[in-house]
């Protein structure tokens, strides 16, 4: 087990290390910050010692090793545009964001998967083309448009929520359905492929033979072997979640670490939006871990140390 934890770990750091250097490089490819920061009729001088004061002098090698020392010694840098911590104004946000992905993950699987159940339970009835076509339209749907669709009804049609704010579980309700409307079609579908599959098994005949009730055969011998890649899944909706939120933050103007990247995005802050990358692709692989590790819980066959 250790050599398992060690190995995912190196993974870990060095798919973290290639998406800051990504970040890193295209950032510095899409112009100049400080052209940004100071005002249309700034002097040459003034640039010039802005350029100096910021480090946008030296060459990209150096200012990537410099930026390196800054990660192992747990620095991100100052934001350009807010003068403060840039990792503490991206953990200061961070709550908002996993709150919005934590409520539209519990959505999604309370109603994905005994929705997928109940479809391959009854497959090739009403039921299962009902779920299969609800779906293919959550899969669809646009977050954008759904979150627009959600705003006219609930909030200007029959007013009973509000369309912007943090703070209330009202204002949370239309952010987390937007979210939650590709998660849970996309779980539905893989619990019915699994579940339909898992049923044609030797083992649920078997199961079914000797008299026992069909809510026990699916529940206990059927759903938990059809459960390893709906966990995958879940484990990659939510860091997608998370750092997929963006367009649903920008909705509804959740404080989320989405909404502060577009910020920082869009004003070439450089420190900001590498703390923002660097926290969301450490919630990825630690998501991705951690549903690595329950592979061994769901299937004693799987060798971790593999």
């Amino acid at each position: 087990m250790r050599e398992y934890l060690v190995s995912k770990l190196a993974h870990t750091a060095i798919v973290v290390l290639c998406v800051l250097t990504l970040v890193f490089v295209v950032l510095h490819l899409t112009g100049d910050p400080v052209m940004m920061m100071l005002p249309s009729n700034a002097s040459q001088e003034e640039i010039q010692a802005l350029t100096v004061a910021l480090g946008l002098d030296q060459p990209l090698p150096v200012q990537y090793a410099r930026f390196l020392g800054r990660i192992a010694r747990g620095d991100l840098g100052v934001s350009l545009q807010h003068q403060q911590s840039a990792m503490g104004l991206v953990l200061e946000r961070l709550p908002a964001s996993m709150l919005l992905a934590l409520t539209a993950l519990a959505i999604s699987i309370v109603i994905a998967v005994p929705l997928g159940l109940v479809a391959a339970a009854r497959r090739g009835t009403a039921i299962d083309h009902v779920a299969v076509g609800l779906a293919a339209l959550g899969q669809s749907a646009p977050i954008f448009w759904t979150g627009l669709m959600l705003m006219l009804v609930f909030a200007v049609t029959l007013k009973l929520l509000p369309t912007t704010g943090y703070g209330t579980w009202r204002q949370l309700v239309m952010p987390a359905l937007t979210l939650a409307a590709y998660p849970t079609a996309a779980i539905a579908r893989l619990v019915r492929a699994g579940m339909l599959e898992v049923l044609e098994a030797d083992y649920v005949r078997t199961a079914r033979a000797k008299g026992l009730q069909e809510r026990r055969v699916i529940l206990k011998h059927a759903l938990k072997n059809a459960a390893l890649p709906v966990v995958t899944l879940i484990g990659l909706q939510f860091g997608l979640l998370l750092g997929g939120a963006i367009v649903c933050e920008m909705i509804f103007a959740w404080p989320g670490v989405g909404r502060l990247l577009i910020f920082a995005i869009n004003n070439r802050d450089f420190p900001l939006v590498e703390a923002a990358v660097f926290v969301i692709a450490m919630v990825f692989v630690v998501a991705n871990l951690l549903v690595d590790l329950c592979y061994g819980w769901l299937d004693p066959r799987i060798n971790v140390r593999s």
